[in-house]
């Protein structure tokens, strides 16, 4: 038997009330409380994973870049140098273009990036907006705390400066 027009949409805000609410409680997963304690990984082209455990021992910088961009590619070297130079600092690269598998790694050689490239943009998961302009450097403490943006092209020593000018709270 079917149920009456009448009953049907008698339900039906039952139903949709329902549905919300258990979205509501699949996002509260996602709360900003858990984002940096999450031990949920973040993956690189190369099919490497860094940890959150991994990344809160050193100084993060996460750099958003796009082949196109001129001032991207003059501050790549510099970000090699730094990557290569300290070991207490972790470079992580962002293709800006959300570019994937065959297009994110060509760009990615083309540019001769020497450090990790994410395969997801890691904005949400750190709680920053993604950036309006090219390149944006962000600066996290070793207890994933973010301390600096930067727009525009960086060298390796103004990312070190800010770094070093860090409060002693934030310092490892």
């Amino acid at each position: 038997m079917h149920a009456s027009s009448s009953q049907r949409h008698h339900t039906r805000p039952y139903r949709l009330l329902g549905v919300l609410l258990l979205l509501t409680y699949s996002l509260m997963g996602c709360s900003k409380s858990s984002t940096h304690t999450s031990s949920g990984a973040l993956n690189t082209i190369n099919a490497d994973t860094l940890s959150f455990k991994q990344l809160k021992n050193d100084w993060l910088v996460i750099n958003y870049w796009a082949a196109w961009c001129g001032p991207c590619r003059d501050e790549i070297p510099e970000l090699n140098d730094l990557a290569a130079q300290h070991t207490d600092i972790r470079v992580i690269g962002v293709n800006y273009d959300t570019l994937t598998h065959e297009a994110l790694a060509r760009d990615t050689n083309a540019l001769n990036i020497q450090f990790p490239v994410l395969i997801q943009d890691p904005s949400t998961r750190f709680q920053f907006d993604r950036p309006s302009v090219l390149p944006a450097t962000y600066i996290f403490s070793p207890q994933l705390n973010l301390i600096k943006v930067l727009n525009g092209p960086q060298t390796k020593d103004t990312i070190l400066s800010v770094i070093r000018s860090a409060t002693p709270k934030d310092a490892k």
